[in-house]
Order: C-alpha cells, then structure tokens, then sequence
C-alpha cells in the first residue's frame, strides 16, 4: 500500500500533462494522439532494456538482481551434479564428510545445565521482562545446539557402519559436503547462504548469551543474535513502561522509539539511562550521512552499508505525537527486516531515519534496514 501510494505521488499527478515530463531520462511521452505513431514510439524510441532509475530504484539494484541470479545458477548446478565417490584430493566424501563433522563438534558449545541457568536467572533478576526474553533464547539455542551435535555423531556412526544410514542422514551428508545448512537445522534456526556463516553465527549467539549470564545484561545488544527479535523489542518497551508506572504510563499507549547515534561498537562504554543500544543492522537501498546524520544516496557499488549503534526505547503515544509536530526534517520511516527477504513474517520494527528528501523517494528506492546481508 505504502509503494503504491508512493508510485502514484510521484507520477500519476498534473505534471504528467506537461509536453515536457519525462518518467526517467529517455522515458518521455509521445506527442502524439494517433495510436499507430505511439506504438511506433515505443517501439524505436524507448530503450529495449529497463534500467532500475525508472522505477525509482539506484542503480545498484541491478547489480543485485545480477548476482541473484547468478547465485540462483550456481546453486542449481551443485543440485544437479553426479555425487563424486572419490574426491580430486584422492579422499573419499564420506571422508570428508567425517573430518568436517569433527571440526563442528569441537566448536560446538556445551549445553547448560538447568541448575546453572537458574542460579544465573536467579542473581541477574527471574521476572524482569528482559531477563525473560533470555531464558526464551536460551531453551531454544539448547535445541539447536543438541540437534547439531546428535546428528553429527550419529552421521559418524553412520559412516563407520554401526547405525543405519537414514535418508535423512544422507540428505545431512550431501547438505555438508556441499557446505550449505542442512534442511533439519534450518528448521529450528535461521537461513543461510552457507554452513561456514550459519555455524559463526550459531557461535556469536551463544556468546552473546553466555555473557548476558556470567556478567549480567550487555551494554548493547547484537539483534541478529535473537530467534524472536520482535519478542526482544516488545521486553524493552515493557520495561520502559514499568520504569514510568507511576506516570500512568501503560504497554498499549507505548511505542517504539529509535534514534541512530553517532557511535559504533568499540565507542559503547555503558548502557543507555534508560531502553537499549543495539548493533549489527545494514542499511540496503541508501547510504548513511554520519556527519549530518541523515540518509545519502549509495555510492556506486556500495550494496550495504552498515549502520552506528541504534538506540531503541519505548514513549508514549501523546508524547510523541506532540514530538512530530515540532520536526522540520524529513523522516523516513524505514522498515527493518530480520534476513534479506523481505516479507512479513521477517519484519522486525520501523525505525525513523532523518532525511532531505521526501519520505516517498525512499519508499521507491526499496531502503531498507536488515540484520544480517547474508
């Protein structure tokens, strides 16, 4: 709806009319009202190939069509292949397989015991909603975790001969072999272009976790890092709420508020007075002004860019609305996805960004904010 509204402002008006509009450079209108001369014209006169500018896209976008499909090629070709037996190296796959399943296991993290999570819930604060949200995060990355490691030994197993190899154990081995995420741990976790990414992330999680633990609630937060992010931002705003109860602040008048600072990781040395700062988000479609604080256009090239340290609390409706009445600037309301795909289902929360543009121009660049580019 929004895209439409935003395709309509910009063309469907009385400009449109005038001898000299023109959609993009070499998109102009013919000046004729025979049918046959219009055809003719756009036939001879309008390039043969759509360039992404005439949909109010960068020209970016184009390459990032390209590599799709070059991807969507590549990937297709490794489903089709005949299974090799025996490697160049003079290696068998199973092997192979074998010698990878070990690496993955001798990083993959020990599981917690109940009682070590308990007594650790129990000194950082059991009901606070945060601390909540961690233990959610917590039993499911247990899940994952034991997946991974009692599919890899029974794989071995399977192997070496002691345990029968189970079509779904061979579709583990192909998966390996081709270093890309299995379809059962894709199933309890995130998707990914490959095993080698996943696997880095899976690590990062669990740290990100372990640490919340062992020293109490980071100074900031790598959103990436969550299986239930929306399930993480609605715990901020429950906070936010309780800390102005007295104020007769209540969760159904309070909304998300976002601010981009000016600061990265490594310049985080405390946490926010009060919400939370969070890391590890790529804008894709624009690029970010650090001097002005306000969205750019991409550099040629420049598929993402990553963005500071977003600091994300929670306001009352009222007092935001009286908030906007005051702005000059332009804000585009920029929607933040969990992975590149962009649907719904990954939509995370809509974060204002400060521009000189009309909101509209940014809606028909596709901008966007994601957490992971992979």
């Amino acid at each position: 709806r929004l895209l439409f509204s935003s395709i309509v402002e910009a063309w469907i008006t009385p400009k449109i009319l005038h001898s000299d509009f023109i959609f993009s450079p070499g998109y102009g209108l013919p000046q004729t009202d025979d049918i046959i001369q219009q055809q003719k014209y756009i036939e001879t006169s309008l390039p043969a190939v759509d360039t992404p500018e005439v949909f109010g896209l960068h020209a970016n976008a184009d390459i990032t069509y390209r590599t799709k499909q070059s991807q969507l090629i590549m990937l297709t070709i490794l489903d089709v292949q005949p299974r090799q037996l025996v490697l160049s190296s003079g290696t068998t796959r199973e092997d192979y397989v074998v010698k990878y399943a070990d690496e993955l296991l001798n990083k993959t993290p020990n599981d917690w015991t109940a009682k070590a999570v308990h007594s650790s819930l129990l000194r950082i604060g059991p009901k606070l909603p945060l601390n909540l949200l961690l233990a959610q995060e917590l039993g499911r990355l247990q899940v994952l975790v034991r997946l991974i490691r009692t599919t890899l030994q029974d794989l071995k197993l399977a192997i070496a001969g002691s345990i029968i190899m189970s079509p779904l154990l061979q579709e583990t081995m192909d998966y390996l072999n081709d270093l890309r995420l299995p379809p059962q741990w894709l199933k309890v976790s995130w998707p990914s272009p490959n095993m080698g990414v996943w696997f880095q992330d899976v690590i990062k999680t669990h740290d990100q976790l372990q640490s919340w633990l062992d020293r109490d609630r980071p100074r900031q937060y790598w959103l990436t890092g969550f299986f239930n992010p929306q399930g993480f931002l609605t715990a901020v705003r429950q906070e936010v709420t309780r800390a102005h109860i007295k104020e007769g602040w209540s969760l159904d008048n309070v909304e998300t508020k976002t601010e981009v600072t000016s600061k990265d990781k490594a310049d985080v040395d405390r946490a926010p007075p009060e919400g939370v700062y969070i890391y590890g988000l790529y804008l894709e479609g624009a690029s970010w002004d650090r001097s002005k604080g306000k969205l750019k256009e991409s550099a040629s090239k420049e598929m993402f860019k990553q963005m500071p340290i977003l600091h994300v609390t929670a306001t009352e409706g009222a007092a935001r609305g009286q908030g906007k009445a005051k702005e000059v600037l332009n804000r585009y309301k920029c929607p933040c996805y969990k992975y590149p795909h962009r649907s719904n289902a990954h939509f995370v929360l809509d974060v204002d960004l400060p521009c000189d543009e009309e909101p509209s121009h940014w809606v028909l660049r596709g901008v966007a904010l994601l957490c992971t580019t992979d």
